[in-house]
């Protein structure tokens, strides 16, 4: 186990195959705070077979990226009311 999430925190993404729930695949990012610590995570779960989660992985990246950006940017006084936007 302590392997598994040195790789994770290596990688900056944990992918869950079925290990919680029988026909349930996960994948999660940290939102990261300006320290570099986590703050929050976002995950996407769907049926296994319906969901690629390795498939999902490079988008989901980019959103913790935006997300931990625009948080850094609010907890140093500089959020704008410019919506949050990803690029695809």
């Amino acid at each position: 186990m302590r392997r598994q999430l040195a790789t994770i925190r290596s990688e900056g993404i944990a992918f869950d195959d079925e290990e919680a729930f029988s026909g349930l695949s996960c994948v999660a990012v940290p939102i990261l705070g300006p320290s570099g610590r986590p703050v929050a995570a976002l995950s996407v779960a769907g049926a296994t077979g319906r969901l690629d989660t390795r498939a999902q992985a490079p988008a989901l990246r980019r959103v913790s990226y935006a997300a931990s950006r625009a948080f850094a940017r609010a907890r140093a006084g500089l959020a704008t009311r410019a919506p949050l936007t990803v690029a695809s």
